[in-house]
């Protein structure tokens, strides 16, 4: 039998917290069709392997207090740059629930086994298309090594004190999820706006044709077509996201540090 260093079990629950706590809202990670003991064993391992190289808290807190501030602390570290990872899949979402109430396949909900929710063909489309590129790719490993560069970014007894750029740092990232939104659902919405004035313009010049009986099928079927034309790029455009995604998260990190 061997004992385990009091202070050494502390440094790596320490870790282990901040990474679960990042797994649990990060984009792939997060997914509920990922068993929750396969989180938990991946937060270990990975605790585990990185324990020797994140430098310890040193002295330990003497009082109840002061250890549950660090692990708050760690918590808040792991949500708030897992839920930056997040934002920019939050854009393909968005941009895909639009494309379905454009087309018209919103009234059609099937469940999602990523998220665990009720959502649209499209949207579910993407959804899997982007997890599938994401592991292609190998986004989902790069996914959990940029929350291992926050060790030495923010260390475990760091003090936290929010930068003159973290507003502006905000500002940019959310500027770029939009910018995603509008990238992927714009050209297919520009099309179908289009096919509303031409509909609009056919009732005008032919009263007698039910313009509501042809619009939506006719949306439906370019709708598809011109999704079947730009899915191609989408790949490119999320290895671009991985790209941005990646860098706003370590500047945040270093916005907080």
């Amino acid at each position: 039998m061997f004992d385990i260093p009091f202070d050494k079990t502390i440094h790596f629950l320490l870790i282990m917290i901040r990474i679960s706590s990042y797994i649990m809202i990060t984009p792939f990670w997060s997914n509920t069709s990922i068993n929750a003991r396969i989180k938990i064993g991946l937060s270990c391992l990975i605790s585990l392997v990185i324990l020797p190289f994140v430098t310890p808290v040193s002295p330990l807190p003497e009082s109840l207090a002061g250890f549950l501030f660090l692990v708050l602390k760690q918590v808040f570290i792991g949500i708030f740059l897992g839920f930056i990872s997040k934002l920019f899949i939050e854009g393909i979402r968005t941009a895909t629930a639009i494309l379905d109430i454009q087309i018209g396949f919103s009234f059609g909900k099937v469940l999602d086994p990523a998220f665990g929710a009720q959502s649209s063909v499209i949207e579910l489309f993407y959804g899997l298309t982007t997890v599938l590129i994401l592991i292609c790719t190998g986004g989902h490993l790069l996914i959990l090594k940029a929350i291992m560069q926050t060790f030495s970014l923010l260390p475990l007894d760091g003090t936290l004190s929010i930068s003159g750029t973290f507003s502006q740092n905000i500002i940019v990232m959310t500027g770029q999820v939009f910018t995603i939104t509008l990238e992927m659902a714009g050209p297919i919405i520009a099309v179908l706006f289009l096919i509303e004035i031409c509909m609009a313009i056919m009732a005008k010049m032919i009263p007698q044709m039910n313009i509501f009986m042809v619009e939506l099928p006719l949306k439906m079927a370019v709708g598809i077509i011109c999704i079947i034309f730009t899915l191609p790029f989408f790949p490119n455009m999320v290895s671009s996201m991985m790209d941005k995604m990646l860098e706003q998260f370590l500047f945040m990190a270093k916005s907080i540090q």
